[in-house]
């Protein structure tokens, strides 16, 4: 595992230098284009038992510090108490720093959190044959927090497509995303391996 999580944010100290060099660059002028905001997406579908789905986006703009959206929804049958079970996790920027950082025209990004906050809640609903649709409807749901928790939440990014303009001011590359979530929560995914879905986009608005 420890090899795994290694070679997939290897590329942290070149990325690391790369953020060092954008935060020194010079702020525009008044009337000048807003400062560019960069943006790693990625989204993975876990099969296993717990059926879990994976989001993850963090947003920077030049010179200031990121901001990270991280959810995660589960859904399972507890066989022992014939329940259906859904599960949602969130997590939110630790104070401590955080490492994220993209390569020139979005030739890729790493992204290094420790100590994220992490919060969840339950839902169990009698019968673990219970569609969704029913499950808005069941009488029987049994709703709770879950204990909040630390988690480590890492995160590599390689661009598979071409830099092109999708939007006026929006720059995007098409990618593949590798991550890994630790924790010792109720959550723990380990090595999520590849994505489903990834994207790198950079947005500089034209001047109002």
């Amino acid at each position: 595992m420890i090899s795994s999580i290694s070679a997939r944010v290897g590329c942290a100290a070149f990325t690391i230098a790369l953020a060092t060099a954008v935060g020194s660059m010079p702020i525009p002028a008044a009337g000048a284009a807003t400062l560019p905001t960069f943006d790693a997406v990625g989204s993975w579908l876990i099969d296993g038992p717990t059926a879990s789905n994976v989001s993850l986006q963090v947003t920077e703009t030049q010179g200031e510090s990121p901001s990270l959206f991280f959810f995660v929804s589960q859904q399972f049958c507890d066989a022992a108490h014939d329940q259906e079970v859904f599960r949602s996790f969130s997590g939110s920027l630790p104070e401590d720093r955080t490492i994220f950082a993209i390569g020139a025209k979005m030739s890729g990004a790493a992204l290094n959190l420790r100590h994220v906050p992490m919060s969840g809640s339950e839902q169990r609903i009698d019968g673990c044959t219970t569609t969704a649709q029913r499950a808005v409807r069941s009488s029987g749901v049994h709703t709770h927090s879950l204990s909040s928790f630390p988690a480590s939440i890492l995160a590599n990014w390689t661009a598979t497509g071409p830099y092109h303009e999708g939007q006026p001011g929006i720059h995007a590359r098409e990618a593949t995303a590798f991550g890994v979530e630790l924790s010792g929560g109720p959550l723990n995914l380990g090595d999520i391996g590849a994505s489903g879905f990834a994207e790198l986009r950079k947005t500089r608005l034209p001047p109002p």
